[in-house]
């Protein structure tokens, strides 16, 4: 009875320690655990309120938005502390499991779980992985207090806390099958069925949770790896000694499943599927991920922490087996030597391999984001400027809502949807080209942009120098005077590129049919003055080998005014048919008034349109805009 209080006790005191002290650094240090998935996923879940639609959204995943919102609205203190409550749980949830197994010193998985590197820089993060392995050691403690149901239910919805849930599908199917409990199998769509019959006025369908899924279509640029990637870097996440236990527990639980295939009584099925089962194919299955490219798995070691209580309890079943055989033999002093040593080892081994600086403080690049963000951020809120980067800490860091097209959107937005005229892009050297593929090269040639600033900063986790530069769009600031602009067409010409450039009477061209319908465009922005109109002239040479009267009349000279926000004030197509000579090339004017809104920013948009049968040839496009 006095034992059974005092490993009570313990279990209040280090559940409940490792909280206070989780809350108390949350409070006192600046970390994000990171400047990509875990501001993200943060952002996601502390606009949710603002933006409903964040709370289905497949990437942030709808459980972790749902749980974490009510935490981020205090900040990002409140999301370190809503992760420190997902481990002080697991804490208290292992030393449940330890004595459930037979485990004699139910303190030493909790405190494998407390050593383990990597869960000091995931409870300081944004991260769902925290939330992944409660959801998932809480659904099995449920399995082994004989709430089975309870237990398929919480589990049907563990893929809307993390998409690897799916794979944890796996061994449950297995163990529900073995102890014959067919009737639950169906329950575990009840997850998807609900989130999606929720969500479903958002996106359209009950079935976007499978629809939907973000890791289905790959990002090249992720790459992939070996077979032994996740044996060699396991270690990163649990230290050395902990990750040698867990192998040597690993192997142990060999003896089980072979007990278990012997037994027709089905010894140790809980151990063998929910515990053992569980770990070996959530790892196995990354193992498979990264080394075939699936999933846009990248091989990033920390999506590890999601089994990381599993691992504690795998790693003490040997210690346990071997400290009780020891004590068969009258050995006694292995509890009152050998474990106080390994207690110093692992924390000898935690102070030197946990990064303190990484997990608690703002890293180098944020730091020089936020410098950034100091010497920009009200200049360009102010004038009015929409903001477009692709990282995802400058939202952070500016404060401008990553869900408002208003005010922010990705950078490959800018190949996709109207620029406004006022806009300003930070381009980082590796969310840019990775993520969105917009390279520095293409950013230096675009005609949009101009360079405005340049900041660098060592990186000391990848070992290089980082690079961020400030673009903002090229802004005339008055109409008053004539601005000529000129697309030479021929930029890409070459002999052998029949498909989409020809030459005729001597003279190349590019080829604009019903196949390849637009040219580039001219952008030019300006602040209006007190006028309503601008005088726009556009020329090109124009080749043509017939011209139908039914088709020719389609191609056109288009011009487009927009306003700051990149909405359409007028849109004016100009027939080009009059002035075209057949089989002769032909320099083709027009010039028209268009409509702008006075005082105020505006864009002028220029291209040549050309969706007919037959082809016609163009060599470059002039505008001059005038008073």
């Amino acid at each position: 009875m006095i034992k059974a209080l005092e490993n009570k006790s313990l279990q209040y005191i280090l559940t409940v320690g490792f909280f206070i002290v989780m809350c108390i650094l949350a409070i006192l240090t600046d970390g994000t655990g990171g400047d990509g998935d875990s501001v993200h996923h943060y952002l996601y879940s502390s606009l949710a309120f603002k933006h409903p639609e964040n709370f289905f959204n497949h990437w942030a995943k709808p459980m972790f938005v749902i749980l974490s919102a009510p935490f981020t609205q205090f900040g990002f203190v409140g999301m370190k502390i809503f992760n420190a409550l997902c481990i002080s749980g697991c804490i208290w949830l292992l030393f449940e499991l330890s004595g459930y197994f037979g485990i004699r010193r139910k303190w030493i998985a909790p405190v494998f779980l407390c050593a383990m590197p990597h869960i000091l820089l995931s409870t300081h993060s944004g991260l769902t992985e925290p939330l992944f392995s409660f959801w998932l050691l809480i659904s099995i403690y449920y399995y082994t207090t004989n709430r089975p149901v309870l237990a398929t239910v919480l589990i049907s919805f563990l893929p809307m806390v993390r998409s690897e849930g799916l794979i944890i599908f796996i061994p449950i199917i297995i163990y529900l099958l073995n102890v014959r409990e067919y009737k639950l199998l169906p329950l575990l769509a009840i997850g998807h069925l609900a989130i999606g019959i929720i969500g479903s006025p958002i996106h359209g369908t009950i079935f976007w949770t499978v629809t939907e899924i973000p890791y289905i279509k790959t990002n090249i640029n992720y790459g992939n790896g070996t077979w032994g990637h996740y044996f060699r870097t396991f270690h990163e996440v649990t230290g050395r000694v902990i990750c040698w236990l867990v192998l040597i527990g690993v192997l142990y639980g060999a003896f089980y499943l072979y007990d278990f295939i012997k037994s027709k009584f089905r010894n140790n099925i809980q151990l063998i599927w929910l515990i053992y089962g569980s770990f070996v194919c959530f790892f196995m299955a990354h193992v498979i991920f990264w080394t075939f490219g699936m999933f846009n798995s990248f091989g990033l070691y920390r999506v590890m922490v999601c089994v990381l209580p599993l691992a504690a309890l795998i790693a003490t079943f040997p210690i346990d087996a071997l400290e009780k055989y020891l004590e068969s033999k009258r050995i006694m002093w292995f509890g009152n030597l050998v474990l106080p040593a390994l207690i110093l080892v692992l924390s000898f081994e935690y102070y030197k391999k946990c990064n303190f600086k990484e997990c608690l403080e703002k890293s180098p690049l944020q730091v020089k984001i936020d410098e950034i963000a100091n010497k920009y951020k009200d200049y360009y809120k102010d004038k009015g400027y929409t903001f477009y980067w692709d990282a995802v800490y400058p939202n952070m860091a500016f404060d401008v809502d990553r869900f408002d097209l208003e005010k922010y959107r990705s950078g490959e937005k800018i190949h996709s949807m109207p620029i406004p005229v006022k806009a300003v892009y930070l381009w980082d050297d590796w969310f840019s080209p990775v993520e969105v593929g917009n390279t520095l090269e293409k950013m230096k040639a675009d005609k949009i942009f101009e360079e405005k600033d340049v900041f660098s900063e060592f990186d000391f986790n990848g070992g290089r120098t980082r690079y961020f530069y400030l673009f903002e769009t090229i802004l005339d600031q008055s109409a008053s005077k004539d601005t000529i602009l000129k697309l030479d067409l021929l930029q890409g010409y070459n002999t052998t590129n029949t498909k989409e450039y020809m030459t005729q009477d001597l003279k190349a061209g590019k080829i604009f049919n019903k196949t390849n319908e637009y040219s580039e465009n001219l952008k030019y922005g300006f602040i209006a003055g007190n006028q309503d109109f601008v005088k726009v002239a556009i020329k090109s040479n124009i080749y043509s080998e017939e011209i139908p009267e039914e088709t020719w009349k389609k191609s056109s000279f288009v011009i487009v005014s927009e306003d700051k926000n990149g909405k359409t004030i007028e849109w004016k197509g100009i027939s080009i048919e009059n002035q075209t000579k057949l089989k002769e090339w032909t320099e083709v004017n027009s010039v028209a008034n268009i409509k702008i809104n006075k005082q105020e920013a505006n864009r002028i948009t220029c291209y040549i349109w050309s969706p007919t049968s037959h082809y016609i040839l163009a060599d470059s496009l002039t505008i001059k805009v005038g008073k």
